[in-house]
């Protein structure tokens, strides 16, 4: 407003600083209508960093469904997405389980022409935890090295948490995991034990868990 006030138009550079800042405080409402004057009261065509602005604004306020929306706008609008515009899509399948929208948004990725790295992978991974989908995560990590990605502590502990609420009580293949973690040279931090033990609790493997985590973490050095 006080660009107008002095006679200056606002480029897109300006007007993405401004959906940044609803982005930063949450404002989905106040970032729509913003968007919206972008294209009617200034003239402007938005671009990919004000496309995935705004789905950075639905992400954090939790109206992860409206990301959908948006990145179809976006296709419409012949507007090329970045490696951040599927990080945030991904990201958001997180919320209520929506695994086979992350699966899409990573076959989208590719076809788009982009490498997958651990940082895409890993937000890939953590849509499973909700719906226990521990055999889509298995089938995930499995595409990883078959890629030729190196999984990091991350990577594992969002796949060990797709076993929580698994109902193949398949909670004894958490520990085949940590020795691949083993193998990987990977060593276990607080997140993972955590997931490990909450899967076992979940799969009223509490104390047959217990023992076989103390063990581990004898074997690797990790406990007097």
């Amino acid at each position: 407003e006080i660009m107008k006030s002095k006679g200056c138009q606002p480029d897109i550079q300006a007007c993405n600083a401004v959906l940044a800042a609803f982005a930063k405080s949450g404002e989905v409402s106040g970032a729509y209508r913003f968007f919206e004057r972008i294209k009617g009261e200034y003239g402007l065509t938005p671009n990919t960093i004000s496309y995935t602005t705004l789905m950075s604004v639905c992400e954090k306020s939790g109206d992860t469904e409206k990301i959908d929306t948006i990145f179809s706008d976006m296709s419409a609008a012949a507007c090329q997405p970045s490696k951040v515009t599927f990080l945030t899509a991904l990201k958001a399948c997180k919320r209520n389980g929506r695994w086979t929208q992350a699966l899409k948004y990573l076959s989208l990725l590719k076809s788009n022409g982009f490498e997958v790295d651990i940082k895409l992978y890993n937000a890939a991974m953590q849509s499973f935890h909700e719906k226990g989908e521990s055999e889509q995560a298995k089938a995930l990590y499995e595409e990883i090295l078959a890629m030729k990605v190196v999984p990091n502590a991350t990577t594992f502990c969002y796949l060990i948490q797709s076993f929580e609420k698994s109902k193949r009580n398949d909670w004894k293949t958490v520990f085949q995991i940590l020795e691949q973690m083993k193998d990987q040279g990977i060593s276990p931090d607080l997140r993972i034990y955590n997931a490990v033990v909450c899967v076992c609790e979940t799969q009223g493997a509490w104390i047959e868990g217990a023992k076989r985590l103390t063990d581990y973490r004898r074997s690797i050095g990790d406990l007097d």
